[in-house]
Protein backbone atom coordinates (compact mmCIF):
# COMPACT_ATOMS: atom_id res chain seq x y z
CA UNK A 1 0.00 0.00 0.00
CA UNK A 2 1.52 3.59 -0.71
CA UNK A 3 1.90 5.75 2.16
CA UNK A 4 0.61 8.90 1.77
CA UNK A 5 2.26 11.87 3.90
CA UNK A 6 0.83 15.05 4.52
CA UNK A 7 3.54 17.65 5.67
CA UNK A 8 1.38 20.62 7.66
CA UNK A 9 1.34 22.97 9.86
CA UNK A 10 -0.87 25.52 11.68
CA UNK A 11 1.87 28.24 11.13
CA UNK A 12 3.60 30.00 8.18
CA UNK A 13 7.79 30.18 8.55
CA UNK A 14 8.24 27.19 9.85
CA UNK A 15 10.67 25.46 6.86
CA UNK A 16 7.51 23.11 5.77
CA UNK A 17 8.99 23.73 2.48
CA UNK A 18 12.63 22.69 3.35
CA UNK A 19 11.48 19.91 5.32
CA UNK A 20 9.30 18.61 2.60
CA UNK A 21 11.51 18.34 -0.03
CA UNK A 22 14.89 17.44 2.01
CA UNK A 23 12.90 14.64 3.95
CA UNK A 24 11.94 13.02 0.75
CA UNK A 25 15.12 13.40 -1.07
CA UNK A 26 16.44 11.34 2.01
CA UNK A 27 13.84 8.83 1.89
CA UNK A 28 13.67 8.13 -1.76
CA UNK A 29 17.60 7.80 -1.65
CA UNK A 30 16.82 4.76 0.95
CA UNK A 31 15.46 3.26 -1.97
CA UNK A 32 11.37 4.35 -1.73
CA UNK A 33 9.94 5.76 -4.75
CA UNK A 34 8.66 8.94 -3.35
CA UNK A 35 6.26 11.51 -5.19
CA UNK A 36 6.44 15.29 -3.68
CA UNK A 37 3.23 17.05 -4.72
CA UNK A 38 3.56 20.73 -3.88
CA UNK A 39 -0.39 21.86 -3.05
CA UNK A 40 0.76 25.51 -2.02
CA UNK A 41 -0.54 28.30 -4.82
CA UNK A 42 2.85 29.95 -4.08
CA UNK A 43 4.94 27.21 -5.17
CA UNK A 44 7.66 26.71 -2.81
CA UNK A 45 8.45 23.04 -4.03
CA UNK A 46 9.33 24.64 -7.74
CA UNK A 47 10.64 28.14 -6.36
CA UNK A 48 12.98 26.51 -3.79
CA UNK A 49 14.56 24.09 -6.88
CA UNK A 50 14.71 26.66 -9.73
CA UNK A 51 12.53 29.60 -10.91
CA UNK A 52 11.74 27.84 -14.44
CA UNK A 53 10.76 24.75 -12.09
CA UNK A 54 7.56 27.00 -11.02
CA UNK A 55 6.67 27.54 -14.17
CA UNK A 56 6.06 24.07 -15.70
CA UNK A 57 3.07 22.33 -15.74
CA UNK A 58 1.65 20.84 -12.16
CA UNK A 59 -1.11 20.22 -10.12
CA UNK A 60 -3.07 22.77 -11.22
CA UNK A 61 -3.21 21.71 -15.15
CA UNK A 62 -3.78 18.13 -13.97
CA UNK A 63 -6.99 18.78 -11.96
CA UNK A 64 -8.07 22.37 -14.03
CA UNK A 65 -7.09 20.81 -17.58
CA UNK A 66 -7.04 17.21 -16.88
CA UNK A 67 -3.35 16.92 -18.03
CA UNK A 68 -2.47 13.75 -17.94
CA UNK A 69 0.05 12.75 -15.02
CA UNK A 70 2.74 11.81 -16.72
CA UNK A 71 2.82 14.86 -18.29
CA UNK A 72 3.01 17.18 -15.27
CA UNK A 73 5.81 15.01 -13.19
CA UNK A 74 9.35 16.46 -12.81
CA UNK A 75 11.79 13.51 -12.96
CA UNK A 76 14.90 13.86 -11.41
CA UNK A 77 18.63 11.76 -12.05
CA UNK A 78 17.62 9.96 -9.04
CA UNK A 79 15.03 7.23 -10.13
CA UNK A 80 13.43 7.20 -7.29
CA UNK A 81 12.77 10.76 -6.54
CA UNK A 82 9.68 12.51 -9.03
CA UNK A 83 7.97 15.65 -8.03
CA UNK A 84 4.66 17.46 -8.70
CA UNK A 85 5.13 21.15 -8.52
CA UNK A 86 2.21 23.09 -7.66
CA UNK A 87 1.73 24.13 -11.66
CA UNK A 88 0.59 27.87 -13.04
CA UNK A 89 -1.96 29.55 -10.38
CA UNK A 90 -2.58 33.16 -11.24
CA UNK A 91 -2.01 35.02 -7.51
CA UNK A 92 -5.89 35.94 -8.27
CA UNK A 93 -6.98 32.30 -8.40
CA UNK A 94 -5.31 31.25 -5.59
CA UNK A 95 -8.17 31.65 -3.43
CA UNK A 96 -10.32 29.65 -5.91
CA UNK A 97 -7.54 26.76 -6.39
CA UNK A 98 -7.81 26.05 -2.58
CA UNK A 99 -11.23 25.52 -2.62
CA UNK A 100 -10.95 23.03 -5.43
CA UNK A 101 -8.82 20.85 -3.09
CA UNK A 102 -10.29 21.19 -0.14
CA UNK A 103 -12.99 17.90 -0.21
CA UNK A 104 -9.51 15.80 -1.55
CA UNK A 105 -11.78 14.33 -4.56
CA UNK A 106 -8.77 15.76 -6.89
CA UNK A 107 -5.92 14.65 -4.77
CA UNK A 108 -7.33 11.82 -4.07
CA UNK A 109 -7.47 11.30 -8.38
CA UNK A 110 -4.14 12.46 -8.04
CA UNK A 111 -3.20 9.78 -5.52
CA UNK A 112 -4.94 6.86 -7.10
CA UNK A 113 -2.35 7.56 -10.26
CA UNK A 114 0.35 7.98 -8.60
CA UNK A 115 0.55 5.04 -6.19
CA UNK A 116 0.99 2.87 -9.36
CA UNK A 117 4.34 4.15 -9.10
CA UNK A 118 5.56 5.27 -5.87
CA UNK A 119 5.81 4.10 -2.38
CA UNK A 120 5.11 7.48 -0.81
CA UNK A 121 3.46 10.48 -1.34
CA UNK A 122 4.54 13.43 0.33
CA UNK A 123 2.35 16.63 0.49
CA UNK A 124 3.36 19.68 0.89
CA UNK A 125 0.65 22.19 1.93
CA UNK A 126 -0.26 25.61 2.59
CA UNK A 127 0.69 27.44 5.84
CA UNK A 128 -2.82 27.06 8.09
CA UNK A 129 -6.11 25.12 7.56
CA UNK A 130 -7.03 26.16 4.24
CA UNK A 131 -8.30 24.28 1.12
CA UNK A 132 -5.15 22.67 0.11
CA UNK A 133 -3.86 21.57 3.85
CA UNK A 134 -7.59 20.32 4.56
CA UNK A 135 -7.87 18.40 0.99
CA UNK A 136 -4.29 16.59 2.28
CA UNK A 137 -5.08 15.66 5.17
CA UNK A 138 -8.40 14.06 3.71
CA UNK A 139 -6.54 11.61 1.27
CA UNK A 140 -3.03 11.36 3.92
CA UNK A 141 -2.46 8.00 5.54
CA UNK A 142 0.06 9.75 7.73
CA UNK A 143 0.55 13.58 9.04
CA UNK A 144 3.79 15.19 10.00
CA UNK A 145 4.07 18.49 11.49
CA UNK A 146 7.30 20.37 11.80
CA UNK A 147 7.42 23.05 14.77
CA UNK A 148 9.40 25.91 15.18
CA UNK A 149 11.37 26.36 18.69
CA UNK A 150 10.21 29.80 19.42
CA UNK A 151 7.09 30.87 21.93
CA UNK A 152 4.15 31.42 19.06
CA UNK A 153 4.75 28.44 17.25
CA UNK A 154 4.75 26.51 20.95
CA UNK A 155 1.40 28.66 21.85
CA UNK A 156 -0.29 27.37 18.38
CA UNK A 157 0.58 24.05 18.84
CA UNK A 158 -2.68 22.62 20.19
CA UNK A 159 -4.75 23.82 16.69
CA UNK A 160 -2.76 20.87 15.01
CA UNK A 161 -4.11 18.41 17.59
CA UNK A 162 -7.00 19.55 17.24
CA UNK A 163 -7.58 19.63 13.59
CA UNK A 164 -6.48 16.19 13.48
CA UNK A 165 -9.36 15.21 16.15
CA UNK A 166 -11.87 16.97 14.32
CA UNK A 167 -11.04 15.18 11.17
CA UNK A 168 -10.77 11.91 12.97
CA UNK A 169 -14.39 12.37 14.31
CA UNK A 170 -15.70 12.90 10.15
CA UNK A 171 -13.93 9.34 9.86
CA UNK A 172 -10.48 10.76 8.47
CA UNK A 173 -8.42 7.87 9.93
CA UNK A 174 -4.82 9.79 9.25
CA UNK A 175 -1.85 8.56 11.39
CA UNK A 176 0.01 11.69 13.75
CA UNK A 177 3.33 11.10 13.37
CA UNK A 178 3.82 13.76 15.54
CA UNK A 179 5.79 17.16 15.41
CA UNK A 180 9.39 17.52 14.10
CA UNK A 181 11.10 20.33 15.88
CA UNK A 182 12.67 22.86 12.89
CA UNK A 183 15.02 25.72 12.72
CA UNK A 184 16.42 24.52 16.22
CA UNK A 185 19.28 26.85 17.52
CA UNK A 186 21.44 24.84 19.62
CA UNK A 187 23.43 27.41 21.05
CA UNK A 188 20.29 29.28 22.16
CA UNK A 189 19.38 28.56 25.55
CA UNK A 190 15.87 30.23 25.29
CA UNK A 191 15.07 27.66 22.17
CA UNK A 192 16.40 24.58 24.30
CA UNK A 193 14.27 25.52 26.57
CA UNK A 194 11.51 25.35 24.64
CA UNK A 195 13.00 22.18 23.10
CA UNK A 196 12.63 21.06 26.73
CA UNK A 197 9.02 22.31 27.77
CA UNK A 198 7.71 20.37 24.40
CA UNK A 199 9.51 17.27 25.72
CA UNK A 200 7.97 17.29 28.42
CA UNK A 201 4.57 18.46 27.82
CA UNK A 202 3.74 15.74 25.19
CA UNK A 203 3.75 12.04 24.71
CA UNK A 204 6.86 10.83 23.24
CA UNK A 205 5.00 9.40 20.67
CA UNK A 206 3.99 12.47 19.61
CA UNK A 207 7.21 14.24 19.37
CA UNK A 208 9.88 13.22 16.26
CA UNK A 209 13.35 12.29 18.44
CA UNK A 210 14.86 13.86 15.46
CA UNK A 211 15.70 17.49 15.74
CA UNK A 212 16.65 19.66 12.48
CA UNK A 213 18.85 22.43 13.01
CA UNK A 214 18.54 26.44 12.41
CA UNK A 215 21.99 26.73 9.64
CA UNK A 216 22.54 29.38 6.64
CA UNK A 217 23.41 26.58 4.59
CA UNK A 218 19.74 26.17 3.78
CA UNK A 219 20.02 29.52 2.07
CA UNK A 220 22.42 28.41 0.31
CA UNK A 221 21.35 25.54 -1.21
CA UNK A 222 18.00 27.89 -1.93
CA UNK A 223 19.98 29.77 -3.99
CA UNK A 224 21.69 27.15 -5.96
CA UNK A 225 18.04 25.26 -6.17
CA UNK A 226 19.41 21.74 -4.57
CA UNK A 227 18.57 19.96 -1.84
CA UNK A 228 21.31 19.75 1.23
CA UNK A 229 22.40 16.41 0.02
CA UNK A 230 23.32 17.44 -3.89
CA UNK A 231 24.62 20.65 -3.05
CA UNK A 232 28.36 19.17 -3.64
CA UNK A 233 29.80 15.31 -3.75
CA UNK A 234 30.74 15.84 0.04
CA UNK A 235 26.99 17.16 1.56
CA UNK A 236 27.23 19.68 4.62
CA UNK A 237 26.68 18.58 7.62
CA UNK A 238 23.20 19.40 8.13
CA UNK A 239 21.96 17.22 5.46
CA UNK A 240 22.81 14.26 7.95
CA UNK A 241 19.65 15.52 9.98
CA UNK A 242 17.05 14.77 6.83
CA UNK A 243 18.88 11.40 6.95
CA UNK A 244 18.62 10.52 10.63
CA UNK A 245 14.72 11.98 10.02
CA UNK A 246 14.03 9.79 6.88
CA UNK A 247 15.50 6.75 9.16
CA UNK A 248 12.90 7.09 11.61
CA UNK A 249 10.26 8.35 9.92
CA UNK A 250 10.27 5.24 7.54
CA UNK A 251 10.25 3.16 10.89
CA UNK A 252 6.66 5.04 12.24
CA UNK A 253 5.33 4.70 8.11
CA UNK A 254 6.20 1.05 8.74
CA UNK A 255 8.35 0.69 5.89
CA UNK A 256 10.39 -1.73 5.79
CA UNK A 257 14.64 -1.21 5.19
CA UNK A 258 15.81 -1.05 1.91
CA UNK A 259 19.30 -1.53 0.13
CA UNK A 260 21.07 1.76 0.33
CA UNK A 261 23.12 1.75 -3.22
CA UNK A 262 23.18 5.28 -3.96
CA UNK A 263 25.08 6.25 -6.80
CA UNK A 264 27.37 9.66 -6.54
CA UNK A 265 27.21 12.95 -6.73
CA UNK A 266 25.03 13.57 -10.07
CA UNK A 267 23.53 16.98 -11.65
CA UNK A 268 19.73 16.67 -10.10
CA UNK A 269 17.47 17.00 -12.88
CA UNK A 270 17.53 15.33 -16.19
Amino acid sequence: MTKVLAIASQKGGVGKTTLSLNLALSLARRGWRTLLVDTDPQAGIGLSLARDRAAQPGLAEFIQQNTAFGDVITTSRIPEFRMLTVGNVAVEDSLAFGMALEDGEHLARLVTEASQGHDLIIIDTPAGFGGGTIGALRVATDILSPLQCEPLALRTMPQMLEVIVAMNEQGIDANFLGFVLNMVAFGNREVMSIVEEIWNSLPPEMVIQTLIARDPIFLKASMMGVPLELMSRVPPPAASGFTQLAGEIEDKLGLAQQEDDNEPFQLFFD
